[in-house]
């Protein structure tokens, strides 16, 4: 006897197996969840809707659940064939009619009568007689039921036959055909068991208005996030408004205008020349102003619902300037973990003094948060890790990858990230500018308010991505950081109680209203320098042709990778 020859194609992967299994399931399961909630919600509805309310809900389930039988005891009602009124079907009917009767008439003298009839009702023999009542009417009601329904049975065909076509011209088979022998064909033993079918385009129908409900649902439930976010924030602020505003008429504008001016210039000479600088790292020189426009660009887009948009408008906008998708990603993803890092740092140091108060507070799982994230973006930024990552995520988008020429050596990231953190500081300088005097902290206490800002920032970006730009969090987190840092000192020269709060939340969105005009202004000047690459006109300068590399490949790439030229075809501007 010959031994079966095993087979030799390979096995599946387990992420294969597991999306063909919600494939061919996960609608199944969905649907009969859903059909059996709506059966057993049919009875409530029925008696909460005047009139026959839950009776549709009960056809919608029915039609939704799977179980055997299920269509040949539809089309037995459908073509009218009666019910046994006196067989083994009746007898079964009033058994189980007798023990549920008494179940239920009990449960309704438990709910709607107890404050009547009281306890004594339930632990005395008239409990035996309620029931002993149940069984002898379940016995002789179960007849009548059963000619009742024998009755709207007999009626079913005529409205089978003006219902069916008029459910067709709708695109809903009410009873399709079986098709027994082409299901048997491709798979065996499959029984069709649908009572509906219906037309594709109803399916068409829900993708189109899915597809067009989803943005706006999702931008609903972000206002609705933000509304409670801030109606939590100022509630109760209602009461002690004189004394919040008596504050805020206090505070210096020239602070803010000169605050903004130093946050404008950490922007552009730390966060913008730093991304520059990583781009030409990769090979890449793009001038001032063009490089200037598209990063502040991305700043902007994070304004838009999703954390995405930042990435992908600076991928777009730098095309014409001959840097590939893969590089300006890279980049970004590296940019924002040495500075996410930075800020996770300079905000756990500021605020580790305070670590006791926190407990007590109920922040330290967010310090604690924090802290995890240090060790994995500082693994993140080992040359080895990241871009050992990001070689197998571009090997999956059928894209090359980094060569060793081409990569951002270990010491340039550190130095970047060290860069960073000197930024931090001198943001800090003009944080200080801002809330110091407002605060009452003295200048030698500037950690005070870093710490919260760094941490508000971090959250903000990381669990604020449903929102523009982390709207609502990241006032959140600064507001009730800056509750632990200020000491007593502070609070005496400061408004108590709920006024404090108030006056704390307006500083937040003081604190917001300072980095849009910082951006904006360097927005303005980068659009004003760069007018030609805004309009995108072909002789703006650092615009280059659009090269590629032999065969497929989609990446736009000058000549000169390796070598760090710049392209040959594009004007001599000043470099980064």
């Amino acid at each position: 006897m010959s031994m079966p020859t095993p087979s030799t194609s390979p096995a599946k992967p387990f992420h294969e197996l597991v999306q063909q299994f919600l494939r061919d399931y996960a609608w199944w399961i969905v649907k009969n969840v859903l059909g059996w909630v709506l059966i057993l919600l049919s009875p409530i509805l029925g008696a909460a809707i005047p009139g026959p309310g839950g009776i549709p809900v009960f056809l919608i389930g029915f039609a939704l659940v799977t179980f055997p039988g299920k269509r040949g005891l539809t089309a037995r009602v459908f073509r009218g064939r009666e019910l046994e009124t006196g067989g083994m079907f009746a007898r079964v009917a009033a058994a189980v009619g007798a023990v549920v009767l008494p179940l239920a008439v009990a449960v309704v003298l438990r709910i709607e009568f107890l404050p009547v009839l009281g306890n004594e009702l339930f632990s005395s023999p008239w409990l035996a007689v309620v029931v002993a009542g149940c069984v002898v009417a379940s016995y002789f009601v179960t007849p009548v039921v059963l000619r009742v329904v024998n009755w709207v049975i007999r009626l079913m065909p005529r409205v089978r036959r003006f219902i069916r076509p008029m459910m067709r011209r709708k695109g809903i088979d009410l009873l399709p055909p079986r098709r027994r022998r082409r299901l048997r064909q491709h798979k065996p033993g499959a029984v069709d068991a649908e009572i509906l079918e219906f037309s594709p385009k109803y399916g068409q129908q829900a993708n189109r208005a899915w597809s067009t409900a989803k943005p706006w649902i999702r931008r609903g439930l972000a206002v609705v996030l933000l509304g409670v976010i801030f109606y939590m924030m100022l509630r109760p602020v209602r009461g002690q408004w004189g004394v919040v505003a008596e504050q805020i008429a206090k505070y210096d504008v020239w602070r803010f205008a000169l605050a903004t001016v130093m946050f404008a210039a950490f922007l552009f000479f730390i966060r913008c020349i730093t991304w520059l600088k990583m781009i030409k790292g990769f090979g890449y020189r793009i001038p001032l102003a063009p490089g200037t426009r598209v990063w502040i660009s991305g700043e902007l887009a994070r304004y838009l619902p999703g954390t995405i948009w930042q990435i992908l408008g600076r991928v777009h906008l730098i095309k014409p300037y001959g840097v590939p998708a893969s590089v300006c990603s890279t980049t970004q993803v590296l940019d924002i973990a040495a500075f996410l890092l930075a800020n996770l740092l300079l905000g756990m140091g500021c605020l580790f003094w305070f670590w006791g108060k926190a407990a007590s507070a109920g922040m330290q799982p967010y310090l604690i948060g924090g802290a995890a994230l240090l060790p994995l973006l500082t693994l993140l930024l080992v040359p080895k890790v990241f871009y050992g990552l990001t070689n197998r995520v571009m090997s999956r988008l059928g894209k090359p990858a980094f060569l060793r020429e081409n990569r951002l050596r270990g010491k340039k990231l550190f130095k970047y990230f060290f860069v960073g953190l000197l930024g931090l500081l001198f943001q800090s300088a003009a944080l200080y500018v801002l809330l110091g005097d407002a605060l009452h902290i003295k200048p030698d206490h500037w950690w005070k308010l870093a710490g919260p800002y760094c941490l508000a920032w971090c959250a903000g970006f990381l669990l604020g991505w449903w929102t523009p730009g982390g709207l609502g969090i990241r006032e959140l987190v600064f507001v009730g950081m800056l509750k632990l840092t200020l000491d007593q000192t502070n609070r005496e020269m400061l408004p108590a109680g709920d006024a404090l709060l108030g006056f704390l939340v307006f500083c937040s969105v003081l604190m917001r209203l300072w980095t849009i005009a910082g951006e904006l202004i360097v927005a303005s000047f980068a659009y004003a320098a760069d007018w030609k690459g805004a309009v995108n006109r072909t002789d703006a300068p650092g615009r280059v042709a659009k090269f590629q590399r032999p065969g497929n490949a989609t990446d736009i790439e000058p000549p000169g990778l390796n070598s760090g030229t710049h392209p040959p075809n594009a004007a001599p501007t000043t470099q980064v």
